[in-house]
């Protein structure tokens, strides 16, 4: 199924009209009496920590109730797992490649550019104000609503609420919802008196109710931590579950409110959370320069279940039955159109989500989709996925978790790791739905089925990329034509029997040295032998021979994958080896995968290969078919930080090569 992709008129003005216009009352009667819409919305927590799904410790009687009178979907997501963007797609039923904040903050470039942090967001906030939302929508109707909690886009009227507790003027501290944020924690009125003021004006409503909860600071009352503070229980971990319990307690308190004052009836609660969340505790196995503090791994900020996974449930005490699904699959970008086609409207066909109320549509599903994005967002924002770390799919039972191959397998922010990724993984969610078990290597062709459905849903274009091999002709390119020649848009590299090399030759790209790159290109070897490699941050010695690092590519298993120094220092780097070389020449290895474990990401000889080089700063990387082979940290004086790019057939026994799809992008300089 295809969805619209960041277009910048996705939503222009004439069809914003257009859209609001064109809604369908479903009735007279719905007109004249649409039901309240409450949307809760927690704020990092987990998707097993809750009483009804099973959790054996922390205790949330409330939500629990409200599970038995809802429709309770318990195989829910959010596209991606972080707030910001997480609340933009809840607002605006869109993925975050459509609605294009992808991120908490602008990155620091686009922040120096614009003069700081305010301006540089302006963009996204403006973005929000252009975009049909549920508030501006209900809003059209004779809505009144209400936001607490969470909310990053300005002012919450720019997404379309006639009431606020968040100002959101960052000259006085707004970011997320500034003052908004003490809604739960210091009580509950304002949501109170904003419901009083609606049944005043005998107005429907809608309540946006996203309160800092359980999120950190985890400094809940006295009394709740008591309750969870137990022999052999990390104290980090007591005090977030007291922060679950205290964030339930909060949820009890609205819920009967509306019951006690009579609107229990034609108010639909729906319930959600932003993403998820994994407590670190000291005694948590994590890599050694992981945050200290916070989640841990394969939660927020990762595409894991983690992350992603949430609850959702709908109630509408005599509309909708209450029924735990277990089963069919929901996300969070289906919350629009339910709310929509539940007051009455017709939601537009740009909304990729369902109506939940539909159980036809429900079950028809059969996948889920998400991308997620770094924390600082890239420039400009029309160009969202110039940030994106992971795609996702969930078909079924089975899930695809494809990292961006620009991705480096650590991120960064400072020294400390806050998102890692070992390639393509592929779960089995009913046998493993903790995702211990990566099935990518043993079930290759589910993985090429479930990526040619993502690649459907979201290609990822290559931005930035420029190609440097025409499909034509070698122009551009230096080599014996008697070895290298073109056919069929691909670039082929053979030698016989009849004249056998007497030393390595090569197909030079004449047109550069580029220092910090991405180069990409697609190989197959159809001859019974070869050795070959490419060429990087090489030098041209007399009589055409190159010398420098190559990542090697040959019919020999142990070859493909490694990194060798041509005419210097040999093998640099095996597969599954990150190797820094310090100042002194000194050898420094880590073995991050074994060697066998990568073999299987490579393809049979005689298929098409994705292979990947990253070089900047000191930092040489390879991937084949998007899984590390080695990186390199050279920091010895043999280094080269620039240099030819070139194909190399090797002496030895007769082999053919091709090479095709050869792309070049030129990296800002930078240092691992």
């Amino acid at each position: 199924m295809k969805n619209p992709v960041f277009l910048k008129n996705l939503f222009s003005p004439i069809i914003l009209l257009a859209f609001l216009v064109g809604f369908l009352f479903a009735d007279e009667a719905a007109a004249q009496n649409r039901p309240n819409v409450v949307l809760i919305i927690s704020d990092d927590h987990a998707w097993g920590d809750y009483g009804f799904m099973g959790h054996e410790h922390i205790k949330t009687p409330h939500l629990d109730r409200l599970a038995e009178q809802s429709l309770l979907m318990t195989r829910g997501y959010v596209p991606v797992s972080l707030c910001r963007p997480s609340l933009a797609s809840m607002a605006t039923g869109l993925y975050p490649h459509q609605h294009w904040i992808t991120g908490n903050d602008p990155n620091p470039a686009a922040r120096d550019a614009a003069g700081g942090r305010p301006a540089a967001d302006q963009p996204y906030v403006d973005r929000m104000a252009e975009l049909p939302t549920i508030a501006r929508l209900l809003g059209e109707v004779g809505y009144l609503s209400h936001q607490s909690g969470k909310w990053w886009e300005g002012h919450p009227s720019v997404g379309g609420f006639t009431h606020a507790m968040t100002h959101g003027d960052p000259t006085r501290g707004g970011r997320h919802g500034d003052v908004g944020l003490a809604i739960g924690r210091s009580g509950m009125e304002p949501v109170f008196e904003f419901i009083e003021h609606a049944v005043d004006e005998e107005k429907p409503f809608f309540v946006w109710y996203a309160p800092f909860l359980p999120h950190t600071p985890h400094n809940p009352p006295d009394r709740l931590l008591e309750k969870y503070t137990a022999a052999g229980r990390p104290i980090e971990l007591a005090r977030y579950y007291a922060m679950v319990d205290w964030f339930d307690e909060t949820c009890g308190e609205l819920l009967n409110y509306i019951d006690g004052k009579g609107l229990g009836d034609n108010t639909i609660i729906l319930y959600v959370t932003d993403n998820g969340w994994i407590q670190l505790t000291p005694d948590m196995e994590v890599p050694g320069t992981w945050r200290k503090e916070g989640y841990g791994p394969r939660s927020k900020r990762s595409p894991h279940e983690g992350g992603i996974r949430t609850p959702i449930m709908v109630r509408w005490t005599g509309q909708v039955e209450p029924l735990r699904d277990d089963q069919n699959l929901a996300s969070s970008i289906d919350l629009m159109p339910t709310i929509l086609r539940a007051v009455g409207l017709e939601p537009s066909a740009d909304l990729p989500g369902i109506n939940l109320l539909n159980r036809g549509a429900v079950e028809a599903r059969d996948a889920v989709f998400g991308d997620i994005y770094g924390h600082d967002m890239p420039a400009p924002i029309e160009e969202p996925l110039k940030g994106i770390y992971y795609r996702w799919v969930i078909a079924r039972d089975w899930k695809l978790i494809a990292p961006n191959p620009d991705l480096a397998p650590e991120v960064f922010v400072g020294d400390s790791i806050v998102a890692r990724h070992e390639g393509i993984e592929l779960y089995n969610l009913k046998e493993d739905p903790h995702e211990m078990n990566n099935l990518a290597k043993e079930q290759p062709g589910r993985v090429r089925r479930l990526q040619d459905r993502l690649d459907d849903w979201l290609p990822l274009p290559d931005v930035g990329f420029k190609p440097i091999f025409n499909g034509k002709n070698l122009d551009g390119w230096k080599g014996d034509r008697g070895l290298w020649r073109v056919e069929d848009g691909m670039i082929v590299g053979k030698t016989t029997a009849d004249a056998p090399l007497k030393s390595n030759t090569f197909l030079i790209w004449s047109e550069g040295e580029p220092a910090d790159f991405e180069l990409r290109f697609q190989y197959r070897i159809v001859s019974e032998s070869a050795n070959s490699g490419v060429q990087v941050r090489s030098q041209v010695l007399d009589g055409g021979v190159v010398a420098g690092y190559q990542p090697d590519i040959a019919t020999v298993d142990w070859i493909t994958g490694i990194l060798y120094e041509e005419k210097g220092r040999g093998i640099l780097a095996r597969r599954g080896q990150r190797i820094r070389i310090d100042s002194q020449g000194e050898k420094h290895v880590e073995r991050f995968a074994e060697e066998a474990d990568l073999f299987q990401h490579i393809a049979p000889h005689d298929a098409w290969t994705d292979y990947q080089v990253t070089a900047k700063g000191n930092t040489l990387r390879t991937k084949i078919n998007g899984a590390l082979m080695h990186e390199l940290i050279d920091e010895s004086d043999k280094a080269r930080s620039s240099g030819v790019i070139a194909f190399q057939l090797h002496t030895g026994p007769p082999m053919e090569i091709h090479f095709r799809d050869i792309k070049l992008k030129t990296l800002e300089s930078g240092r691992r």
